[in-house]
């Protein structure tokens, strides 16, 4: 169209008189024609790349989309298996924890793993084994703690402070002190009334090292707490 237009205006003009034709076209009209001809022969072949970059976009995301879903199925195909394995072995070992004399605060930390445990098993129901082989492991944390030395033992002169691997949900069984170090002789920071929600996170000898709701924190005699809610006897 730009062509005929431009050639349009080169049409001959006779003379008047009898004598040769002669042209009004210019030749820079007929370079400005050439090159919008180009220039419209190169704009149609960007747009052609431009839709076939788009075919090709789409189609790559299509790909990408089913390689996503394949590493997602083995990811959860590959975990599946070891995470029931995790959730076997915790359950053993919890029920050998179960077998020994409890004290108020054994039984706490027993009731947490065994809390953590059914909440993996429930996660690995629901195909979430990712989230059943964490809370596999933090069950297994406390149940190592337990057999490995993590239950208080009497003295502290020579006890050293142990952190515990997740921190275990406590209350006080009674008015309690709340101390600045382990120990029935040092600074009482606090009271701590009956029933005081708290988190322990180490122990020394027979003391805890806890935190309160309400952001208080020191040492607190470990007989003296117990699980938020204890067993029934």
């Amino acid at each position: 169209m730009l062509l005929a237009w431009a050639l349009s205006g080169c049409a001959l003009l006779q003379s008047p008189a009898p004598g040769p034709a002669t042209s009004d076209c210019d030749p820079r009209d007929q370079e400005v024609a050439r090159l919008q001809q180009t220039l419209a022969e190169r704009d149609a072949e960007v747009q052609q790349l431009r839709a076939q970059q788009s075919v090709q976009a789409t189609a790559l995301k299509e790909i990408t989309v089913e390689v996503a879903r394949a590493e997602v199925k083995l990811r959860r195909l590959a975990t599946q298996a070891d995470a029931a394995s995790r959730l076997a072995e915790a359950e053993v070992a919890l029920l050998g924890m179960e077998t020994e004399a409890q004290t108020p605060l054994r039984a706490a930390q027993i009731a947490e793993a065994q809390r953590l445990l059914d909440a993996g098993a429930e996660s690995f129901a629901q195909g979430e084994y990712g989230a059943a082989v964490e809370l596999a492991a933090e069950s297994q944390a406390i149940i190592e703690t337990l057999a490995g030395g993590g239950r208080l033992v009497p003295g502290v002169r020579d006890a050293e402070e142990t952190p515990l691997h997740t921190p275990l949900a406590l209350r006080t069984r009674v008015d309690s002190n709340l101390r600045a170090q382990p120990g029935r002789t040092e600074p009482v920071l606090s009271l701590l009334r009956q029933g005081t929600a708290l988190q322990a996170h180490a122990y020394r000898g027979e003391w805890l090292h806890i935190h309160t709701d309400d952001g208080r924190a020191g040492w607190v005699y470990g007989p003296l707490l117990e699980a938020p809610n204890p067993p029934a006897e």
